[in-house]
């Protein structure tokens, strides 16, 4: 019985829970109804706003997991280029398929499920987490340095 307790803590610990962002939370909303609301409305969905890099490589990723096909878009307005990011369904995309309907049915579960941090949180800890990491080169570098210095 201890072993099969071992293995089940062993397993849960390799499943580490979704944490995004509320922002990142409105993204999926949309994309949610795009993905629920197939037929009825837009073949493309496009993300027109200025988007930080984190929010976009999200996008892509939620795309990617659902079977989405994703893409930038750049047009001329004013002689200034605006880039857009969209998501649009395959044309080749079986839409009856019900292995891929219930593949992205488990997708939504997934990220409806996720927890919402605040924005600054996540800022704050990766302020946090890029401290650290220059504390640990800068020590790195000095017991280095004075091992090469004084022949150590």
């Amino acid at each position: 019985m201890t072993l099969i307790m071992s293995m089940i803590l062993l397993l849960s610990s390799f499943c580490i829970a979704l944490i995004i962002t509320q922002k990142q939370h409105e993204i999926f909303e949309k994309i949610k109804f795009f993905v629920l609301t197939r037929d009825q409305f837009e073949v493309r969905l496009s993300f027109r706003e200025r988007l930080p890099a984190g929010d976009r490589a999200f996008i892509v990723q939620l795309s990617t997991e659902l079977g989405i096909k994703h893409g930038i878009e750049v047009k001329e307005v004013d002689g200034v280029s605006q880039k857009s990011l969209y998501i649009e369904w395959d044309d080749e995309d079986d839409e009856d398929d019900e292995e891929s309907f219930e593949a992205r049915q488990r997708v939504l579960r997934k990220y409806d499920s996720a927890s919402i941090v605040d924005e600054k949180i996540v800022a704050e800890d990766k302020e946090e987490t890029e401290r650290r990491m220059v504390e640990e080169q800068f020590i790195v570098w000095k017991r280095d340095y004075y091992k090469v210095s004084f022949c150590i």
